[in-house]
Formats: C-alpha cells, structure tokens, sequence
C-alpha cells in the first residue's frame, strides 16, 4: 500500500479474519508508515498497488499397492541428441511414459515424451517406473 502519488509501497498485510479487513489494513498501512518516517496522515489517500495470496495444499499420499499401469518397454522410435558438444549427436532411444509401468527400467542415454513434458535421461543414469506413477532417476556411475 502507499499513500496516492508516492513512488513507494509498505507492505502490510490483509488479515482475513478481521471484521473489516480493509479497514483493518489501512489502520496497520498507517501505523507502518508512522514506524518507519515518524508521521503520517490519516486524510490523505491510500492505494493498494499489489494484492498477493499465498496458498498450500498436502496432496493426497499415494495408496499402497497402487500399480501404475504400463504396457511395457519398446522405444517408439530414435531421435538424435548431443550430450556433450565434443562428442556430437547421437541416436537414442524415445519412449513414451504412457507405456512405462511399475518395476520398468530404462538405461540411459534416453527420452521419455509426454503430452506436458519431456524427460531425459543422460548417458550413465538409469530411470525406474515407481508404483506410484513417478520416475526414479539414478545416477549408476558418475561421468
């Protein structure tokens, strides 16, 4: 908030649970703002110039025994990809991660696509389909 014509804002919270959080607000801008320069003005205009919410949420725990299903592990086709510029392109393997399922392990150097995303696993990691739907990436030797 800050006084209309001001070129500097006082962050000063919107305390939801007040009866009337507006007024409550521009109480708080004006008892901030005598804080900080020693006056202020309960007359003058005052503007909100941002309004920011923060909000969290626990996503539900995966259930047990809960098996991501897959049809299996045949690459859909090769593209190739550089890893490294002075080894230059190479062909690997592109899978989709609708046909990973649980338990399925693919070594790197590999791509997996999805409609959101795409995932790449370098040369010297490995990557195994979770039961929970996730993908495990491990490093089996550091290059």
């Amino acid at each position: 908030m800050r006084y209309v014509g001001q070129s500097y804002e006082i962050e000063t919270p919107l305390p939801v649970d007040a009866a009337d959080p507006i007024a409550a607000s521009i109480a708080e801008f004006h008892r901030r703002y005598r804080d900080l320069h020693g006056h202020g003005s309960l007359t003058e205009a005052i503007e909100f110039v941002n309004l920011r919410c923060v909000a969290s949420c626990q996503p539900p725990a995966p259930l047990p025994g809960v098996v991501w299903a897959g049809t299996g592990l045949p690459p859909r086709g090769m593209r190739p990809v550089s890893f490294d510029s002075r080894q230059g392109y190479r062909d690997v393997a592109v899978y989709q991660r609708g046909d990973l399922g649980a338990g399925s392990r693919i070594e790197g150097p590999a791509i997996i696509e999805q409609g959101d995303t795409t995932t790449v696993i370098h040369p010297g990691q490995s990557c195994i389909g979770a039961a929970s739907g996730s993908l495990v990436i491990c490093w089996e030797r550091r290059p």
